[in-house]
């Protein structure tokens, strides 16, 4: 042919494989319309090869021009069969094989004569993986590999081939004092001096976490990296395992600093001891002693909930009817109540002890035997009622301070006297018996 005729060649089989390519052969995704477009651009292209084939005498030349006229041929066909057009995707497809000589490619051709669905979904991968969406093509190639004949094997091939780059910066290959990213291992030589490599992230050099694949080949100052494979079987299943063995560690420590966590330790201990179900007065308490030994990690409704049950037990062992003989019994109560720790004795613990002295005052009565015992309960009630409750037992104990008094007044005055003195502060009850006291002296 002449430089003229190869250049109008030249055009044409380009500007046919591009409109064939640009055309996505989904099934029943194509119109008619566009397969006579590509029919007419065929038409053309085979008008100008067929005139100067012929003029070709180089053979290799010949074989290349036909090549590619029937990959033109068979990639219009799968545009064909997508628009249900099966006659001409079979002419198509016939033509191809005219002008093919590679034997994979005859044999491939074959078989899409048989069966054209199957060559459809084999090419629609291919288009697919020319557009960067590669796990939709390696979904449909695997969906043919499963049989024997050469769509299958082709579809095989396609899946494991190695990908080009594109526009994917290249793989980091670093690693300070071991801990990186680095290739690892040697894998499917090919004649070129290439191999396939996994790329991994490494501790101590140690590779531990498969990242990819990639073909290489050496290099004077370390790889030349020629296209991206798919990782081995090995790399899948040890990337999984390393993964979720990451995974179970960290689940693991999570679990076991759940488990062990002092808060939630020391609430279930506080739990335990609360639930005095089943157990002697003595193991209830020992068991809230050692869980009141931890306070500050527990919540304080907990916290006041223990010191109320402490006040509760030991108050069982206070004999009933209260008496004034029992007085001792009910000092220990309050004694135990007050050797609690600060958090344990507020809110229901304080109102466990107030109930407890109020039904002792109650039983006790307003006798005068029963006076000095009466007057004891009301000063542990005025000390452990805190603010906003101690005024009500404050005037009850200057009541009764002026009752014992004057019950004493006559016969031992002195001791009268000393009744109205509060022992711990000092202070006196005033009023007309303590002055009538004294006016007697």
């Amino acid at each position: 042919m002449a430089m003229v005729d190869d250049e109008k060649v030249l055009a044409a089989l380009k500007d046919a494989w591009e409109a064939a390519t640009a055309i996505e052969p989904v099934a029943g995704g194509v119109t008619l319309d566009e397969v006579e477009q590509l029919a007419k651009k065929l038409a053309a292209v085979s008008g100008l090869i067929e005139a100067g084939l012929a003029e070709i005498t180089d053979e290799e030349e010949r074989t290349g021009v036909e090549g590619t006229l029937a990959r033109i041929y068979a990639r219009c066909a799968a545009v064909s069969i997508a628009a249900g057009d099966m006659a001409r995707s079979d002419r198509w497809l016939a033509e191809a094989e005219r002008h093919a000589h590679d034997e994979d490619e005859l044999a491939e051709l074959a078989a899409a004569r048989k069966a054209q669905e199957r060559y459809r979904t084999l090419v629609h991968g291919r288009n697919l993986i020319a557009n960067h969406r590669e796990a939709e093509a390696r979904k449909l190639w695997r969906s043919l590999a499963g049989g024997d004949d050469a769509i299958a094997r082709a579809a095989r091939i396609e899946e494991k081939a190695p990908r080009p780059l594109g526009d994917r910066a290249l793989p980091t290959l670093y690693r300070w004092n071991g801990i990186g990213l680095g290739f690892y291992g040697r894998r499917d030589h090919w004649p070129d001096g290439s191999y396939a490599t996994t790329h991994c992230f490494s501790l101590v050099y140690v590779p531990l976490i498969p990242v990819g694949a990639y073909r290489v080949r050496d290099a004077v100052d370390g790889y030349m990296i020629m296209a991206r494979e798919r990782l081995s079987t090995f790399a899948k299943v040890a990337r999984i395992a390393v993964v979720a063995g990451i995974v179970a560690l960290i689940a693991g420590f999570a679990i076991h600093t759940y488990l062990n966590d002092p808060t939630r330790v020391a609430n279930q201990r506080f739990e335990r001891a609360l639930d005095t179900e089943g157990k002697t007065p003595e193991a209830a308490l020992a068991a809230l002693d050692e869980a009141l030994g931890d306070v500050y990690r527990v919540d304080p409704a907990r916290v006041e909930r223990a010191g109320a049950a402490v006040v509760e037990l030991s108050a069982g062992y206070v004999g009933k009817p209260f008496t004034a003989d029992r007085i001792d019994q009910a000092s220990k109560v309050v004694r135990r109540y007050e050797g609690l720790t600060p958090p344990a004795r507020e809110g229901v613990a304080r109102d466990a002890i107030l109930t407890a002295l109020d039904g002792w005052l109650a039983e006790l009565g307003d006798t005068a035997a029963a006076s000095d015992a009466r007057l004891q309960l009301l000063e542990h009630a005025q000390r452990v009622a805190g603010a906003g409750r101690a005024d009500r037992y404050a005037a009850q104990v200057g009541s009764t301070r002026i009752a014992i008094a004057g019950a004493k007044a006559a016969d031992w005055p002195l001791d009268a006297l000393a009744s109205l003195v509060d022992p711990a502060t000092g202070r006196a009850v005033t009023g007309p018996v303590p002055d009538e006291i004294i006016e007697r002296l």
